[in-house]
């Protein structure tokens, strides 16, 4: 296992350990440490396939999960859980939704 991909499981796992504390947000840290991998991710798209952006329909669908997911802050346009503000993470081709929802 990678080490992003390590970090990005021990966040999710820190995420999750939270939740059952009844926390709703995760650690500044984590949210840092989700936010690199994604940003790796997009990295090695753009140098596998020269693409950054998701298609049109992807953008459309991811958006219609964030927006009823109970993670997200409606106000702030904002995930809770990894921190990213959606307007700017759902558009790239590489994201992933730290909940896997998409």
């Amino acid at each position: 296992m990678n080490l992003f991909k390590e970090k990005r499981a021990k966040a999710l796992n820190s995420y999750y350990k939270s939740k059952g504390n009844n926390s709703i947000e995760t650690s500044v840290t984590d949210k840092v440490v989700m936010a690199l991998g994604t940003m790796k991710d997009v990295l090695v798209d753009v140098v596998q396939c020269g693409e950054i952006k998701a298609s049109e329909s992807l953008i459309s669908d991811r958006t219609e999960i964030c927006t009823v997911c109970d993670e997200f802050l409606r106000d702030k346009k904002k995930c809770k859980v990894c921190g990213w503000y959606m307007e700017l993470k759902i558009p790239l081709k590489a994201a992933k939704c730290p909940i896997d929802k998409w």
